[in-house]
């Protein structure tokens, strides 16, 4: 059983708007479960794959053999057999995207500055870089 979340954050922003940040040393499990929940119970006209879902948690799960996955996701959404990770803090947010029959992964970046980038082919290091960038 994996331990409950280590530190929950709430900061403040320059202009002062807070937000949350679930630290926890099962993220990545914790983000697993969510997925299989998705996939189980979004409506069938949504609903994603099992091979979208399992790309999904192979990318997370080599992501956190690499270097920890800590955050958890803040919404996991499914979108015409696509299934959208996402992480966001502050004006930063990274998207894993699982889609199609053989479960293609894209990773998006959105900077502070409405800058976004498309990552078409990821490896676990881009998300694991990723989600430390999100949180500088």
């Amino acid at each position: 059983m994996p331990p409950p979340p280590a530190h929950y954050h709430e900061i403040s922003d320059t202009d002062t708007t807070l937000f949350s940040v679930v630290i926890s040393l099962a993220a990545a499990s914790e983000i697993t479960a969510e997925i299989n929940s998705v996939i189980e119970t979004e409506p069938s006209e949504d609903r994603p794959s099992g091979i979208v879902g399992e790309a999904a948690i192979e990318m997370i799960n080599t992501a956190d053999r690499l270097s920890l996955v800590f955050l958890k996701a803040s919404e996991i959404e499914s979108f015409e057999g696509s299934l959208l990770v996402h992480w966001t803090v502050r004006n930063k947010r990274v998207t894993l995207i699982a889609s199609g029959p053989d479960g293609h992964i894209k990773l998006y970046k959105k900077h502070t500055t409405n800058l976004s980038e498309l990552i078409p082919n990821p490896s676990a290091t881009d998300l694991s870089t990723a989600l430390n960038w999100i949180m500088q």
